[in-house]
Parts: structure tokens; C-alpha cells; sequence
């Protein structure tokens, strides 16, 4: 899971590098970061939880259901 957390971050990275260097010297551009890196941040977030959400969901799901079949009913 944490080589798929650095390959979002390293591609978002070289997103956002490769839209500063197009954007060259626009005063827009220039004052930190854009609404489009903003989003691109914020897609890279959501699938990294989903991602995180899926393989402990799976884990956690027999972990519970071993729990749920010790305990003893009243």
C-alpha cells in the first residue's frame, strides 16, 4: 500500500511540475498553486482512501465475523 501512496504522490508531482512549466511566466500561474492542481491533490486523496478502505475492509470483515461467531449467544 505505501508503494501505491508514492506513486500517486510522485504522479501528481510531476503533474503539477509539468503545468508550472507550461504555464511559464502567466500571472495567474504564478501565485502558488491552481484550481486544477487543487483537484488533481484532491483525486489523488480520494484514491488513496478508497484504495486504503478496500484492503483493510477485507481484513477487517473476518476479523469481525471470527468475533461474531466466539461469542457466545444469550
Amino acid at each position: 500500500m505505501n508503494r501505491a501512496i508514492a506513486s500517486t504522490h510522485l504522479t501528481v508531482a510531476r503533474m503539477s511540475a509539468a503545468m508550472r512549466r507550461r504555464a511559464g511566466n502567466d500571472r495567474h500561474c504564478s501565485s502558488g498553486a491552481t484550481a486544477v492542481e487543487y483537484a488533481l491533490i484532491i483525486a489523488a486523496i480520494m484514491v488513496v482512501i478508497v484504495v486504503a478502505v478496500v484492503l483493510l475492509g477485507k481484513g477487517t470483515s473476518g476479523l469481525f465475523n471470527k468475533a461474531a461467531t466466539g461469542v457466545p449467544s444469550v
